[in-house]
């Protein structure tokens, strides 16, 4: 059973269990937030299946990753640790930024660059 469907019938389960009011996606994290009818909030957290690149998770590789990886590089925005490995040398730095605007220039053709060792 994949883990989307899982998640889905975790959800049905919960929701004829509590009454969700309410589900959102965090896009960055990936994390589901159920609201309930007894106020509650319940959060599920998706099992780590980052594709290098993704740094936003919107399940595309585009140029708004790449302007999230620099933005997380400096600090502003939080961003898929695992997804902005891109140059895979276990760091994220300009390295990651570079291989990904390489691989948006059509340079690279598959993700993640591994390195020479």
């Amino acid at each position: 059973m994949g883990s989307n469907v899982r998640d889905r019938h975790s959800v049905f389960i919960l929701s004829r269990l509590l009454a969700v009011t309410g589900l959102a996606v965090d896009r960055f994290t990936g994390k589901l937030y159920a609201g309930t009818d007894r106020g509650g909030v319940f959060v599920t957290q998706p099992a780590a299946t980052a594709r290098p690149g993704d740094v936003n998770g919107d399940g595309k590789i585009d140029v708004l990753d790449l302007v999230t990886l620099a933005n997380g590089l400096a600090g502003n925005v939080k961003f898929d640790q695992a997804a902005a490995d891109i140059f895979a040398d276990g760091q994220i730095n300009i390295q990651d930024l570079s291989a990904l605007g390489q691989y948006l220039a059509g340079n690279v053709k598959t993700l993640p660059v591994v390195p020479f060792q």
